[in-house]
């Protein structure tokens, strides 16, 4: 899975440092997802979450329940100042969760 690739990625570039749980039912990974939706939330969290606090890691969790999927994604705030950015990786998900699924998706 590339979200597995990407989590080893940031591994390597912080040196272990990185503590995120990433969960998934056998479901779920069998599950087509919208390409890139999946790297753009973990990338949000690695961007703009405190991935190094052992005692509360970061957390990706992808779950099938009947016909619904969840995608929960949950981290501290960066100690310091956030980066500003455009929020274009949220704007892109939620173009194409409208584009794909009208009137068929929550985003809490």
């Amino acid at each position: 899975m590339q979200l597995e690739s990407l989590i080893r990625i940031y591994k390597l570039r912080f040196k272990e440092r990185v503590l995120v749980e990433f969960t998934h039912s056998k479901a779920a990974r069998e599950y087509r997802l919208i390409p890139l939706m999946l790297l753009t939330l973990a990338k949000n969290l690695f961007k703009h979450g405190n991935i190094h606090k052992k005692q509360d890691p970061a957390k990706i969790d992808i779950a099938m329940n009947g016909f619904t999927l969840t995608i929960s994604t949950y981290n501290l705030q960066k100690d310091g100042e956030l980066p500003q950015g455009f929020h274009g990786g949220l704007v892109n998900i939620l173009t194409r969760l409208e584009y794909n699924y009208p009137y068929r998706f929550k985003i809490e």
